[in-house]
């Protein structure tokens, strides 16, 4: 494929996605496509890696009707073909730290010693987040402001992933998080940040044929050129 083919399609598949309000129940997302998404989600960047998110896939739809009420009556909930709560961990302690280092030792076939400096440089950044005047959120909020962030890296990937293989996505906010939390069992060291639903839009979402709107590059863009 020429560069300029890429481009395009990248472009292409952005300005064809919208946040859809009516998925088609009859469509399904096919095993390969929804592992490409998922994919997509995992080998997103955080900072120093540390990853510190977990994504729930629900295709259950008496769970998905759950759901509905503790998500303002989302009916996309029930409609579209899977949901995926992004959760975040609440906190980084110096097990998942010493469990990283060790994953990476081991990916990178290298001494866990040699990976001492970036693990202090780890440690000295999840104590800044968690006790230093030099972050506007201390303490526990602090942390979990930090880690929340980084779970929108993957939700921004997973949908701009989605959009290539033209299926259609609709993140959410507007849902009452410790209520999800229970109703989907998670793990109480998580917490669900977003959720993100996945499928193929009706030919009845009025919102398909709207023109998308966006403030133009120039309004938003600024160089600094050398």
């Amino acid at each position: 494929m020429k560069e300029n083919d890429i481009h395009a399609n990248l472009i292409n598949a952005l300005n064809w996605r919208y946040a859809v309000q009516v998925f088609d129940e009859k469509k399904k997302i096919s095993d390969s496509d929804i592992k490409t998404i998922l994919e997509a989600g995992r080998l997103a960047p955080s900072s120093f890696g540390l990853q510190p998110w977990k994504f729930i896939v629900i295709t259950d739809i008496a769970l998905r009707k759950k759901l509905v009420p503790i998500c303002f009556n989302q009916e996309k909930i029930t409609t579209c073909s899977h949901v995926i709560a992004l959760a975040y961990k609440k906190n980084i302690t110096q097990k998942d730290i010493d469990a990283y280092i060790s994953d990476m030792a081991h990916t990178r076939n290298i001494s866990k010693d040699s990976l001492e400096g970036f693990k202090n440089a780890i440690k000295q950044a999840v104590h800044i987040k968690k006790l230093s005047s030099l972050n506007p959120f201390r303490g526990a909020g602090g942390m979990q402001a930090w880690n929340a962030r980084q779970t929108y890296i993957p939700l921004g990937m997973m949908i701009a992933s989605a959009s290539l293989l033209k299926i259609d996505s609709a993140p959410m906010e507007g849902f009452v998080a410790p209520l999800v939390n229970h109703c989907i069992g998670i793990d109480n060291e998580y917490t669900v940040c977003t959720l993100l639903a996945l499928g193929y839009r009706s030919e009845n979402d009025p919102y398909a044929t709207l023109k998308k709107s966006r403030f133009s590059a120039s309004s938003i863009i600024e160089w600094r050129k050398g």
